[in-house]
């Protein structure tokens, strides 16, 4: 298991991670590996991806680690409940500095909607409610519908 110091050798070298991310529940887990994948199969890391934002949906300190890995742009590993290509889309909705009709910035930034005809996003506070059992996000309206047609089956 990886340490949460800046000591010598250890996975942050210039940097102090808050220390509630000791409390995540990611330590300790039985397969480690799920968080910072480098499986060359793109099934196989997208699995671990989803497996790994099962694991963070439940956890306590779920959005101090998004904050965490988006300010420090951590390029590696599942932080959260965002992958690298998770924290590139929000640093980007971010450095474009939306803004609405009133001028000012936009603060409600997310990931994309896991459903394949959907252009709408998940807000961060949300990667983690709305999650399929097989590791899966959507948008709120796209969960709902979900839901509707699971009960009517």
């Amino acid at each position: 298991m990886f340490k949460l110091t800046g000591s010598s050798g250890d996975l942050f070298p210039d940097r102090q991670p808050p220390r509630e991310l000791a409390q995540g529940s990611c330590r300790g887990h039985a397969d480690p590996t799920i968080f910072f994948s480098d499986d060359p199969g793109q099934a196989r890391q997208a699995l671990k991806t989803r497996q790994a934002r099962l694991v963070c949906a439940g956890c306590p300190v779920r959005e101090v680690c998004q904050r965490y890995a988006l300010d420090a742009q951590e390029p590696y590993g599942v932080w959260g409940g965002l992958n690298r290509h998770d924290r590139a889309f929000v640093l980007g909705a971010r450095a474009k500095q939306l803004t609405g009709s009133t001028g000012r910035p936009i603060r409600n930034y997310g990931v994309p909607c896991d459903t394949p005809t959907c252009s709408d996003l998940v807000p961060l506070g949300l990667v983690g409610a709305n999650l399929t059992p097989d590791g899966h996000r959507y948008c709120d309206a796209c969960f709902a519908e979900m839901k509707v047609k699971a009960s009517a089956a």
